[in-house]
């Protein structure tokens, strides 16, 4: 999340700065709720098999 972080400031001076960080939120905030879907839908394909 660094680079997110640090190259929009070197663009958009302290505009980038403050867009930098809602966007590095927003960006982790997917990738944890891919990788929880993940996570969950291979729990589920454990417990309960197809027939």
């Amino acid at each position: 999340m660094l680079p997110t972080l640090y190259i929009p400031s070197l663009f958009f001076d302290l505009d980038g700065v403050w867009a930098a960080s809602p966007t590095a939120d927003l960006l982790s905030t997917g990738i944890a709720y891919a990788a929880l879907y993940w996570y969950f839908r291979s729990i589920k394909s454990r417990h309960y098999p197809k027939h």
